[in-house]
């Protein structure tokens, strides 16, 4: 085999090391880099999907609890449905008085749109029922002073 190079002349001899060359680079590629790359392909695409799950997760786990903290079971006293109630929208009242499955709730100098944002929660949150209602309005625009009547 090495006597039929040595008859090859200067010019086959280059185009035998050249094809060669680029024969051992084509061969490199297929075996070693495009595994590589199809690998670090993939393991983007696992990524890439992980992280669309975990933020779907994160986002379910806060939505699971934030829907606990407002749907307390059915077990719950009106008076702790009412705190419950008082802490999610950031409304203080100025008396509550407890009467078994009832309460008598008031405010005064509240704002209005807090008021009715609580009072919407109370509904669909925590199924209480408004069974009386007084609302005075104030001096100041937006503000009410207001009797409510609540009960299970």
């Amino acid at each position: 085999m090495f006597t039929k190079l040595k008859h090859l002349t200067d010019t086959e001899k280059r185009t035998l090391i050249f094809g060669c060359v680029v024969l051992s680079l084509i061969l490199i590629y297929l075996v070693i880099i495009a595994p590589i790359n199809h690998y670090k392909q993939s393991v983007a695409q696992q990524i890439q999907y992980n992280q669309s799950l975990l933020s779907l997760m994160q986002q379910a786990k806060h939505s699971h609890v934030k829907q606990a903290q407002r749907q307390p079971g059915k077990t719950s006293s009106i008076a702790s449905l009412l705190q419950q109630s008082f802490k999610v929208e950031k409304i203080t009242p100025t008396q509550v008085n407890i009467m078994h499955d009832k309460a008598e709730v008031k405010f005064e100098h509240v704002v209005f749109d807090d008021l009715a944002k609580w009072l919407v929660l109370l509904h669909t949150d925590y199924q209480l029922k408004i069974i009386n209602a007084n609302i005075t309005r104030q001096k100041e625009p937006g503000i009410v002073s207001a009797t409510l009547s609540v009960r299970t």
